[in-house]
């Protein structure tokens, strides 16, 4: 069996009117909620799935393609075995959205990011599908970025045009070039996979963009290693709204236990 701290907030911030932005925490789903402080819950278990998933602003229903995604991947998750497995999920969760786009011509292009982590026996499966994050800190080794963007940004850093430091403050931040949405016709979406053994005393952090892009690699490192899990997930909301809060954020903070 497999023991896990988990803290968890999702928040509108001080800009948007809605939060688009949904959770997974198990089998629980959590969607438009405006949070102040962080749940935290010890799970026990021989899987573990945990979800964030930002609804994309300025298409249609952001907030519903996640909410949606975030669904499904809980009545589902029994059947998320491996790479092809979870692939396979997120293929049904983009024929969802388009049949929803097909029923209701006002939901065209409604979509979502999504990254997660699932933790098993065999260890831990990463994966993301846009610009949401997972990092793990391991103490004394300090904190990494586990999963790869889908954005414009990410493409240029990999072309060597900016560098990683530069992508926080780039106008073009905010383009994603894969996401999970209900286009019809639209390609299939690109999804980063890894997997990585997972051991006692590792934290991992699942964030939306408008949790990462508030910080430099050093100060969101700083807060994750807190003396507690639940210190660093009552000090990152507080740093967002401090620097503005310009858009939803949303995080899941885990501890192997």
């Amino acid at each position: 069996m497999i023991r896990v701290l988990c803290c968890y907030l999702t928040n509108t911030g001080k800009v948007r009117k809605i939060n688009e932005d949904s959770l997974l925490v198990n089998e629980l789903p959590i969607f438009r909620k405006d949070m102040i402080q962080p749940e935290c819950t010890e799970f026990t278990g021989e899987r573990h799935l945990y979800i964030v998933a930002d609804g994309l602003g300025g298409h249609s229903r952001g907030d519903l393609a996640s909410r949606t995604v975030v669904e499904l991947f809980g009545k589902e998750q029994k059947s998320i075995r491996d790479e092809e497995s979870l692939l396979a999920i997120i293929g049904l969760a983009k024929d969802t959205l388009n049949r929803m786009a097909g029923a209701d011509f006002l939901l065209f292009g409604l979509g979502t990011t999504i990254a997660g982590l699932i933790i098993d026996g065999t260890g831990a499966l990463i994966f993301n599908c846009g610009d949401c994050r997972v990092y793990r800190l391991i103490a004394g080794m300090g904190m990494e970025r586990l999963t790869k963007d889908h954005s414009l940004v990410e493409d240029l850093v990999d072309q060597g045009i900016i560098t990683e430091r530069q992508v926080r403050f780039h106008p073009n931040k905010n383009i994603v070039t894969s996401m999970i949405a209900g286009d019809l016709l639209g390609p299939a979406p690109q999804v980063f996979t890894a997997r990585s053994e997972c051991h006692p005393g590792e934290k991992y952090l699942i964030c939306s963009d408008g949790v990462w892009e508030n910080f430099d690699s050093a100060e969101m490192e700083r807060i994750v290693s807190l003396h507690s899990l639940e210190d660093g997930a009552k000090r990152l909301p507080e740093r967002i709204l401090e620097t503005g809060a310009r858009d939803n954020f949303t995080f899941i903070l885990i501890e192997i236990l």
